[in-house]
């Protein structure tokens, strides 16, 4: 008997602390759905239920979303019928009951229920629907875009009804990964229908697009319009950060970090301090980094790069160093290494940091440049031919690339190729190439421009 009580002691007091700790019950129970562990969580869910109900209130949409997960249709849906009939509402429970009208071909009552679903809380409800699965997402974006169709005309007098529909599917379609979809929707409903949403997706889309002025543009409008994600000032800092406006990235990174004491903040601040040459504020944010998270490798590898730019070349070669060890096919982290280690004479280690570099990151220039430059001064033109060819491949406008390649094939005696390569760099005025043409390819200074 005392056993037995002893097991049902022990079976009620985890419960009872959950209770007792409603937040935490919400927590633990959406770790479990984060993992992928669905039964396990609505059995911690109907455990708490047992002891109270009201503890689990705010829990029941969630289990619905774990029969969902299992196929477990049914029952998915006597949980939301139980919601609805009961007034508790939320964004996952009415997103997925408007998967289930879709599912039964209600297209109406489908639009209309998203319609109110994403006016209650849009960014909650683009979270939502990147839970979903992702065959259910596309049934629920051609069910829209049918609805759209069909409802609407082309005519202007029905483009601000449309717009939020719009709206919705460009949001189903963000959550997919079909950006050009979502583009072509957003951007002929955003300005009858301006959510701050809208605006901080469009400027993804700018971003991913590398139209970084537009990205920036956009992302201020949704800031301006009440967007309150710090992503939003963020994706701005980097967005800046390619237009070299750093000194706005760093004021939007410090907006970050006086509202959240992230390491990611004070590492992407350092990137921009480093390009303006406050190296000792770059190092400050890195070893603040550090300070919070020492598992990523970027931070050293970003620490390595400003002490080279100091001329510390060997606190540079003990950073990347370890960035490497923790992660040893991170890119851009050999090459780097390998021109530390030119500077200081470790030749043969470069050499075989360049060669890692390309085996981790072939698509990359530099490393294919560096050993073709190597290779020209080592007068094996050969194989420097062969590497700043690549280079070329890789990234055909940079003019050092295209000269050395000239000066290669010169010393293989191919005039013909080098005249080639010369003209290209002289396009933009390299002046070694300017000189090379008039030298070597009966060019003058005029013909040049």
């Amino acid at each position: 008997m005392k056993a037995r009580l002893l097991l049902i002691v022990f079976l009620i007091v985890p419960v009872s602390f959950c209770i007792a700790q409603r937040e935490s019950c919400i927590v633990q129970a959406n770790k479990k759905v984060n993992a992928g562990e669905y039964a396990s969580a609505i059995e911690l869910i109907e455990n708490v239920e047992r002891f109270s109900f009201d503890s689990v209130i705010d829990l029941l949409s969630l289990k619905a979303f774990c029969y969902y997960r299992l196929a477990k249709h049914d029952k998915a849906l006597g949980e939301l019928s139980y919601m609805e009939e009961n007034g508790i509402e939320d964004i996952l429970g009415q997103t997925l009951y408007a998967f289930y009208l879709c599912r039964d071909n209600e297209i109406d009552a489908f639009a209309e229920n998203s319609l109110y679903t994403m006016e209650q809380d849009a960014v909650q409800y683009l979270s939502v629907l990147g839970r979903l699965d992702r065959k259910d997402l596309s049934a629920m974006s051609a069910a829209m875009k049918k609805y759209i169709e069909t409802t609407f005309t082309e005519e202007e007098e029905d483009k601000a009804d449309k717009a939020p529909y719009k709206t919705i599917l460009a949001m189903m379609y963000f959550v997919q990964g079909n950006n050009r979809e979502c583009y072509n929707n957003l951007s002929v409903a955003i300005e009858d229908y301006p959510l701050a949403l809208s605006s901080f997706l469009m400027g993804k889309i700018k971003m991913e697009q590398k139209e970084y002025l537009s990205a920036i543009s956009y992302f201020t409008q949704s800031i301006t319009q009440g967007y309150k994600a710090l992503t939003a000032y963020e994706l701005r800092a980097i967005s800046k950060g390619f237009e070299n406006d750093f000194y706005g990235s760093i004021e939007d990174l410090s907006h970050c970090i006086d509202k959240d004491n992230n390491h990611r903040y004070y590492y992407l601040r350092a990137i921009s301090y480093n390009y303006v040459m406050q190296y000792e504020k770059a190092l400050d944010d890195l070893e603040h980094a550090i300070s919070l998270c020492d598992t990523i490798a970027e931070y050293f590898n970003q620490t390595g790069i400003v002490y080279s730019n100091l001329k510390d070349y060997s606190a540079a070669v003990t950073n990347f160093q370890t960035a490497l060890k923790i992660n040893p096919e991170l890119k851009f982290a050999h090459n780097n290494l390998a021109l530390v280690l030119e500077k200081i004479g470790m030749k043969q280690e470069a050499l075989k940091n360049y060669r890692m570099e390309i085996e981790v990151n072939p698509e990359y220039e530099d490393p294919y440049f560096n050993l073709g430059r190597i290779s020209l001064d080592e007068r094996n033109y050969k194989q420097a031919v062969k590497y700043l060819k690549k280079a070329y491949e890789l990234n055909t406008r940079l003019n050092q690339t295209q000269y050395l390649l000239g000066v290669a094939y010169l010393k293989r005696g191919k005039t013909e190729e080098a005249c080639y390569y010369f003209s290209l760099a002289a396009e933009d005025n390299y002046p070694q190439a300017v000189e090379a043409q008039k030298t070597y390819c009966g060019k003058s200074e005029t013909d040049s421009q």
